[in-house]
């Protein structure tokens, strides 16, 4: 399941995320696979995070309660079923 998916039928209300803490670039993590040094990065999507990636194995790793952080924050793409499918979703619930 894609971010976009869970962040469209998320029913929780929103979170505000709190402030990016930049000294968080400067950490040095170890891809758990691999064992390389990973890349460490501003994450441009919702949630004001810092994210990890392995240039070797091409994962992005998310720390303690960073998923969460994305699906609940506010902004496009909450709580965004289409017509569609909630007329699907209707009909499959009768």
């Amino acid at each position: 399941m894609s971010i976009e998916y869970l962040r469209a039928r998320s029913t929780k209300p929103p979170l505000i995320p709190p402030a990016v803490d930049f000294s968080e670039l400067e950490r040095t993590l170890v891809c758990p696979i691999c064992h390389q040094p990973m890349s460490t990065h501003l994450y441009g999507g919702p949630g004001n995070l810092v994210v990890d990636n392995c240039p070797k194995c091409l994962h992005i790793w998310l720390d303690n309660q960073e998923f969460s952080r994305i699906i609940r924050a506010p902004g496009r793409q909450r709580n965004e079923i289409g017509a569609d499918e909630q007329q699907h979703q209707f009909t499959d619930q009768d």
